[in-house]
């Protein structure tokens, strides 16, 4: 007789049978109706500066929230990690509500992306209590500090 034991997790669905063999099914799902895309830096007269990110929604206009991360740290964490890590940054700030964005956004980092390393920006859908659906898109990679 199998034995199935499932745990939940905000990440994914693990699935045990016969307490050996393990299936991991994906909880996050790219979505093929967001686009991605940095829109680069605008530098201001007193020396600050704002880095922009484009989300174009052509369909499934849900909540979503924005973050960014350079490549390596998208390779080590994986959207996962990266989604836990912007979810905290936005957590951190207050109602998580407030930063929820839907349809076609020009997102704005004031004085955030301070590297020199390639970045990604992405976005991830949440519900809306603040948790995500498992939905998300990548850019390509960029550097920061590319005019606008």
């Amino acid at each position: 007789m199998k034995k199935l034991f499932y745990v939940l997790t905000a990440l994914a669905v693990l699935v045990f049978a016969n307490g050996c063999n393990v299936t991991i099914q994906e909880f996050y799902v790219p979505n093929p109706n967001w686009h991605v895309d940095y829109g680069g830096r605008e530098i201001h007269r007193d020396g600050s500066w704002s880095d922009y990110v484009d989300v174009r929604a052509t369909a499934g206009y849900g909540d979503y929230l924005v973050g960014w991360v350079t490549v390596d740290e998208f390779n080590e964490w994986g959207i996962e990690g990266a989604v836990d890590y912007w979810l905290d940054i936005y957590n951190n700030y207050g109602y998580i509500e407030d930063y929820f964005l839907s349809g076609s956004q020009e997102v704005v980092f004031e004085n955030d992306m301070n590297t020199d390393l390639p970045c990604v920006a992405f976005a991830f859908a949440v519900y809306s209590w603040g948790e995500p659906t498992g939905s998300y898109a990548v850019s390509r990679s960029f550097y920061p500090g590319e005019p606008r």
